[in-house]
């Protein structure tokens, strides 16, 4: 069961309204209105066309088109309602009316009499509901006003019976202008006037004809939109999922809706996360987005977008439109919209710290043969979802294939106080705390907060990548690393944890194995012991040469580690640092001896490249790395070796958000800042691969 969409000949419509149905206890706004555009004499030709066809009385079908004659003998153009015995009810689609009539008075028409669409339209304004649970009496006085207006709207769907969905973009602005209701989107509100069907003896200012009660089971197999993929793999949620453990109990907003068996929830937990996220975006985006912008036609990938109320929000790029704007889903609220190309822009690793904090659902009442328990279920998710209010859910599962949570509304405590949410178990249900990666702003430039996972200031955030006064080593230094002193092994095929300690690209950088890490920390606070006390002429390293094990003085935090001379200079000597793959142009006095005790623990510094996971362009550019290096920096990763070449190490690297690991390649190449090359068994393959596709691009640009 599914909501027709508007065809391209009614998408826009100009009205004049001629009555609207609004009263407090009513979620909809009716309304009536008279067709105009220049189109009047083509529906007096034609009502004077039907006054003179051959009525034929054959057997017309419940929803059928046919004509109807009413009490002074006049045909009109209707459908068929119901059949109740002889008589019918019928809907005329040119008056609105609907009126009650015994057979002999209903006739068969040819599909020709119903090419003009009806003359009088009756519909609902679309995308509205109240700020609180009833309209208020403002609002009352401003939607009947609107009797006599011209306006021009844009048709969202169309139900059975000719009721259209109508946004009115004039009256959408005065409401929220004026405060006198909320914006929902499409699918939400669409949702919520076929779910009114099933209960329309509660809502009592509905038209006649949507009264229409739907039974529940069709309303369960309801969707808003039928033409939006089932199939959510697309999204990638995986990356940040969040993770809800069964029996949980959730604060949450119902922010977007498509039907009882798929709506988003948003963890209210998380919301002044999300705010402190949502102000950095605006502060980044709106002093960048009238540059030019080369992203939106990157398909499936992460973004940032603009949304209908101005302020940017993370999202997934899900299409191109012909209007040159881009449809794109919010991960936050579960919702789409349609952006302009100009408010589409790449989402930058900063503004990924924070888990999806909407999670898609299905009632768990949804199979229950109890259709009391499904009626109140549903008569909540209505009220959640137009009221916008907190509310307390219970998640009974997870289906992993769907990517859905299966909850139920509580039946205590509906309502949650937002500013108590601690009384709900949610420590429990929510694994990953946002907090620990709280978005900050400085002007316009947004950094991620964090704190390192060793003391050492050597790994720190700002260290991962070169300055000025280091430079990368070189993967085949290693071979001659292996004669002079014990390396940590990684074997084929084994798993590690881990974490990067230094970044030169995601084809090179360098990490330590956590196994080592209380090893190591005595090591290096015992050379801190020995080291730190000696002077500039104690315990230098006398006649240095390439090959030699040293303890040389780190020159961005002024601090010994293990290391081996790789270049003499005139008064400097290069070291390359054991524990961390990088190197740094050190002065000779600086350069000490390394007594034996402390080469017992082998060097933990381990190169290793991404696998499958190559730069976009011929190379890594900075903007790449800087995103490398924000998803890796301050994170325990779990590596799995599988493949090695010389001391590099090919690697699949994955990480825990929300007690699920996800694949940092994979959030490369979703966020647009890498592509996925499948790996042959042969490396030489691979490069003869990745030279082709540079070759092939060239030949593009020419």
């Amino acid at each position: 069961m599914e909501l027709p969409i508007a065809s391209p000949d009614t998408a826009d419509m100009n009205l004049k309204i001629i009555h609207t149905e609004c009263s407090r206890e009513s979620l909809l706004i009716a309304f009536s209105g008279e067709r105009k555009g220049g189109c009047e004499p083509d529906y007096h030709v034609l009502q004077q066309e039907i006054q003179q066809v051959f009525k034929a009385k054959d057997n017309v079908d419940i929803g059928g088109s046919c004509f109807v004659e009413d009490k002074e003998g006049n045909w009109f153009r209707g459908k068929v309602l119901e059949k109740r015995g002889h008589c019918f009810e019928t809907f005329l689609i040119d008056t609105g009316q609907v009126v009650m009539v015994e057979e002999m008075h209903v006739a068969s028409a040819s599909d020709k009499f119903f090419q003009l669409p009806p003359m009088i339209v009756w519909g609902i304004f679309a995308n509205i509901v109240p700020r609180g649970e009833k309209w208020g009496p403002e609002a009352i006085n401003y939607f009947s006003s609107l009797v006599g207006l011209e306006v021009t709207g844009h048709v969202e769907a169309i139900t059975s019976c000719h009721l259209f969905i109508l946004e009115v973009p004039k009256i959408v602005s005065d409401v929220l202008e004026l405060n006198l209701g909320k914006l929902l989107d499409r699918d939400s509100f669409c949702l919520i006037v076929e779910m009114l069907k099933a209960f329309s003896p509660q809502f009592r200012t509905v038209p006649q004809f949507l009264q229409q009660k739907r039974s529940i089971q069709e309303l369960l197999r309801f969707s808003s939109n039928p033409e939006k993929p089932s199939d959510s793999s697309w999204l990638f949620v995986d990356v940040l999922f969040p993770n809800l453990p069964a029996d949980s109990r959730v604060s949450v907003k119902v922010t977007a809706a498509e039907s009882p068996s798929k709506f988003y929830c948003q963890i209210q937990k998380w919301q002044k996360e999300l705010e402190n996220l949502t102000e950095a975006m605006c502060l980044y985006y709106e002093d960048t987005s009238t540059k030019i912008n080369t992203f939106s036609d990157s398909l499936g990938r992460f973004c940032a977008a603009k949304r209908k109320n101005g302020q940017w929000h993370r999202g997934v790029i899900r299409r191109l439109l012909p209007d040159l704007s881009v449809e794109v889903w919010f991960m936050d609220f579960g919702n789409v919209e349609a952006v302009p190309s100009s408010c589409v822009q790449k989402l930058l690793a900063e503004f990924m710290s924070l888990p999806m904090i909407s999670f898609p659902c299905a009632l768990s009442s949804s199979g229950n043969h109890d259709k009391a328990v499904t009626k109140l279920q549903l008569k909540r998710l209505i009220r959640a979802l137009a009221g916008q209010n907190s509310v307390c859910v219970c998640v009974k599962s997870f289906d992993a294939s769907d990517h859905l949570y299966y909850i139920t509304f509580l039946d205590e405590n509906f309502e949650i106080n937002t500013k108590h949410p601690e009384t709900l178990n949610e420590g429990a249900a929510l694994c990953v705390s946002p907090l620990e990666n709280k978005i900050t702003t400085v002007g316009v430039s947004c950094k991620a907060r964090a704190v390192c996972f060793t003391r050492s200031s050597h790994n720190s955030c700002e260290n991962l990548s070169e300055n000025r006064q280091t430079k990368n080593c070189l993967p085949e230094r290693g071979e001659s690393l292996s004669s002079h002193c014990k390396r940590v092994e990684m074997q084929m095929n084994s798993h590690h944890a881990a974490f990067v300690v230094y970044v030169i690209n995601p084809s090179n950088f360098w990490i330590q194995p956590c196994a080592y890490q209380n090893e190591f920390q005595a090591l290096t606070e015992n050379i801190a012991d020995v080291y730190n006390q000696c002077g500039a002429e104690e315990r230098v390293l006398k006649n240095p040469e390439p090959g030699l094990l040293c303890c040389a003085r780190y020159s961005r935090d002024g601090r010994y580690y293990r290391g081996i001379v790789t270049e003499v200079l005139d008064v400097n000597v290069t070291v390359y640092f054991l524990d961390f793959g990088n190197t740094d142009v050190v002065p000779s006095y600086d350069v000490k001896t390394l007594l034996p005790e402390f080469s017992d623990l082998p060097a933990l510094a381990m190169c290793c490249e991404l696998a499958c996971t190559f730069p976009v362009g011929e190379v890594w550019v900075k903007e790449e790395n800087d995103f490398f290096k924000k998803v890796v920096s301050n994170r325990v990763l779990m590596v799995q070796v599988i493949g090695k070449h010389g001391n590099k190490h090919t690697v699949n690297a994955l990480y825990d958000i929300a007690s699920q690991k996800c694949s940092v390649g994979a959030l490369m190449v979703q966020a647009g800042y890498a592509e996925y090359w499948e790996v042959s068994d042969s490396a030489l393959n691979v490069s003869k691969k990745f030279q082709a596709r540079n070759e092939s691009r060239y030949r593009q640009n020419q």
